[in-house]
């Protein structure tokens, strides 16, 4: 199955807890076009993360792990052509992952994430052509983190 994806668009907004304890919730939009189907999908995730430097690192690496509800839906065609069918999914699934952040300053740092999810779709066969309806995908992010 050929995939052309497009970069994602998203909000994130978190809390610190303590030194190595974060929380973590985002909204992302996301489109790709496939062989035979395209998908437009809005992701709201909440993850926990676990800093693996002290809060005054001017570098700090992280773990994270959460869940997330995704809302997609799909424009597909049949083999002749000219049947067009949305469909719309509704699914939990969860993500682990890891990301680092540069501080440049106190208040302002370059964050670069990366994520696994798991999520498991019950789209029509011919909709996405897939082993066993598994969807699975990389959320890779680049983005600034601010410090209020």
């Amino acid at each position: 199955m050929e995939n052309n994806g497009s970069a994602n668009i998203g909000f994130t907004s978190g809390y610190r807890f303590n030194d190595p304890l974060a929380i973590e919730f985002s909204l992302d939009y996301h489109t790709s076009e496939f062989s035979n189907a395209n998908r437009t999908t809005y992701a709201l995730q909440a993850s926990l993360l676990v800093y693996l430097a002290p809060i005054t690192a001017r570098v700090q690496p992280y773990l994270l792990g959460g869940g997330g509800f995704y809302l997609s839906g799909y424009d597909y065609w049949t083999d002749q052509g000219y049947r067009r069918t949305n469909f719309t999914s509704n699914k939990f699934g969860g993500h682990l992952g890891a990301g680092i952040d540069f501080w440049s300053s106190r208040n302002v740092s370059l964050t670069v994430d990366v994520r696994y999810m798991f999520l498991q779709e019950d789209t029509p066969q011919d909709a996405v052509q897939d082993i066993n309806g598994r969807i699975d995908g990389i959320l890779a992010t680049i983005g600034a983190k601010f410090r209020f």
